[in-house]
């Protein structure tokens, strides 16, 4: 079995350990089960998106780089009346697609979730030297993910790390930290970081690295729900 089977499989077991923990009802434990198998089945594809979502746009893409690593930030817009999640979403680089590659994490190739008029800013982060960048977001989910209504969480930035707390009553699991950094309307750095399960009334502290230069900057952080109900 290759190495990234391996892991996948691996991961797949501590979901299953970790929902079978919890105290909600078998029939939400198996659906979250569900949503979480999907996706990581999903990261084992290529994603190349042809056609644009016509409520879900890249309304800004900003690239930063910094000591051999790049940052794509991409501001993301939906105008439509529902919320979305678990869209695929393409990077091209003169030409070719920077995010296309088999095995990425999940997040790295899809959407977070976005509440209907709302905005969300999604970053990848790669050792390439990119310069410039477009991103073009799909029409159908990887996931049915049923967004309904998102739980809302809270996020804070400190010195190299980000604090999520979920006050909801929904626990979530793969959890992807987004944070940038601007003056004014300029952003100069933004960054991610990943949270394996955050339970139902719990704060975690992860640790957060920006790529770029963000002195004297004000640090925004975003962290989109993953699980809804």
């Amino acid at each position: 079995m290759r190495s990234a089977e391996l892991t996948l499989v691996l991961v797949g077991a501590g979901v299953l350990a970790l929902l079978a923990a919890g105290c909600d009802s078998t029939q939400q434990k198996s659906a979250r089960l569900q949503i979480q198998a999907e996706r990581l089945l999903a990261a084992r594809e290529k994603v190349v998106v042809t056609r644009a979502n016509p409520f879900v746009q890249a309304e800004r893409v900003t690239v930063v780089r910094r000591s051999g690593r790049t940052a794509i930030a991409v501001l993301l817009r939906n105008t439509g009346s529902r919320p979305v999640s678990d869209l695929p979403i393409s990077l091209r680089v003169d030409g070719r697609y920077l995010n296309r590659r088999a095995g990425l994490a999940y997040f790295q190739t899809h959407t977070p979730a976005i509440a209907p008029g709302g905005e969300a800013t999604w970053v990848f982060v790669t050792r390439a030297p990119v310069r410039r960048a477009s991103a073009l977001v799909g029409v159908h989910p990887a996931v049915s993910a049923e967004a309904g209504r998102l739980p809302s969480l809270r996020a804070s930035v400190g010195a190299g790390s980000a604090t999520v707390t979920n006050p909801s009553g929904v626990p979530q699991y793969g959890l992807v930290v987004y944070a940038y950094a601007q003056r004014g309307t300029r952003l100069l750095a933004a960054g991610r970081a990943s949270l394996a399960r955050l339970g139902a009334g719990k704060s975690a502290t992860v640790p957060l690295r920006l790529v770029g230069r963000a002195s004297g900057a004000t640090v925004q952080v975003e962290a989109p729900p993953t699980i809804f109900k």
